[in-house]
C-alpha cells in the first residue's frame, strides 16, 4: 500500500512554510513522497507531486477538511504548514494496519468540558494539525460529516471561527473508526505541550529557531522533558523532569548510576 505525506496550503506565507517543512521531511526521509495542495505555483524539490486548488473559499479551513481525502496515498499523514520534521517517522504508518486514524490529544479545554452535541466529557479534542488516515467507506464519510458540520457552524457562528477542531470531535465520537491516540512526539505542540517522553519526530508551532529547538528538545531522549516557553518570546526551554524525591528513589535503586552521576558532577565543578 502506497504511503505519502500531504500539506495544504494556500496564500504565499503558508507555502512558504510547507516549504520549509517540507525540506526539514526530506532531508530525515528522502524517499518519502509528499504532495501539497495549493492555489499558488510551486517548484521545490522537497515536493513530488503539486496539486492546484481550484476552488474559491472564503476560509481557509474548509480547503483543510476538503482535500485531505484526496490525498494521492492509500495511507495519508496530513502535516500543517507549521512543522518541523525531527527524525523519520515512518514507523506510524503501521498503526494503520489495525487503526482508521490516529490523532493526538488536543489541548483547547474550553470545548472539550461543554456538553456540544451530547458528546460526554470525557471524550476529547483531538489536535487535526498531525492527522494519520487510510482510504476507505468509513474515513471518506468522516471527512465528508467534519467538512459539512463546520460548513454549518460557519453559518450560524455570529462570531468568527478560528479552529476545525471543535467540529471534528462529534464527528470522531459518532464513527465507527476505530481511532488510535499518537502520542505527543509526533505532534509536540512545543509552545503549550506538558512533556515529551523519547524522541520527538515533529515539532508543531511557529518559532524562528526550529532547528535549534528540536536539536535541544531531543539532546536527551530517555528521559522525561518539560517544554517551557516564556510568555511574549519565541525562547523555548527544555526541563528534565525529575522531582527532588525522584532522584532519590532513583538514587537509593541504581546507586552505582547515582555514585557515578555525583562523581561527573563534582568533576564538571
Amino acid at each position: 500500500m502506497t504511503s505519502g505525506v500531504i500539506y495544504i496550503a494556500t496564500g504565499l506565507k503558508y507555502v512558504n512554510e510547507a516549504i520549509q517543512s517540507a525540506t526539514s521531511l526530506k532531508t530525515k526521509m528522502p524517499k518519502l513522497p509528499v504532495t501539497i495542495f495549493t492555489d499558488q505555483e510551486v517548484e521545490a524539490k522537497c515536493f513530488d507531486q503539486v496539486e492546484l486548488i481550484t476552488q474559491s473559499e472564503l476560509d481557509s479551513r474548509i480547503y483543510k477538511i476538503s482535500y485531505m481525502y484526496k490525498s494521492p496515498y492509500e495511507r495519508t499523514l496530513f502535516i500543517d504548514t507549521d512543522t518541523y520534521v525531527c527524525a523519520d517517522f515512518s514507523e506510524v504508518f503501521t498503526l494503520l494496519d489495525r487503526f482508521d486514524v490516529a490523532l493526538t490529544h488536543g489541548l483547547s479545554k474550553k470545548d472539550h468540558e461543554s456538553p456540544i452535541y451530547g458528546i460526554p466529557k470525557s471524550f476529547p479534542e483531538m489536535n487535526s494539525g498531525v492527522f494519520l488516515f487510510k482510504k476507505g467507506p468509513q474515513v471518506e464519510k468522516l471527512f465528508d460529516d467534519w467538512l459539512n458540520l463546520y460548513k454549518n457552524c460557519l453559518e450560524k457562528s455570529e462570531k468568527p471561527i478560528n479552529r476545525d477542531q471543535f467540529s471534528l470531535r462529534p464527528v470522531l465520537y459518532k464513527s465507527d473508526l476505530r481511532i488510535a491516540t499518537l502520542t505527543p512526539e509526533y505532534n509536540c505542540l512545543f509552545h503549550n505541550i506538558p512533556f515529551v517522553f523519547g524522541e520527538v519526530k515533529i515539532l508543531h508551532g511557529r518559532a524562528p529557531d526550529l532547528p535549534e529547538i528540536a536539536r535541544k528538545i531531543n539532546a536527551k531522549k530517555d528521559v522525561h522533558r518539560v517544554i517551557r516557553r516564556p510568555i511574549g518570546t519565541y525562547k523555548t526551554d527544555i526541563f528534565y523532569r525529575f522531582t527532588t524525591q525522584q532522584r532519590i528513589l532513583w538514587g537509593l535503586r541504581y546507586p552505582n548510576r547515582m555514585f557515578k552521576y555525583l562523581r561527573s558532577k563534582l568533576l564538571s565543578n
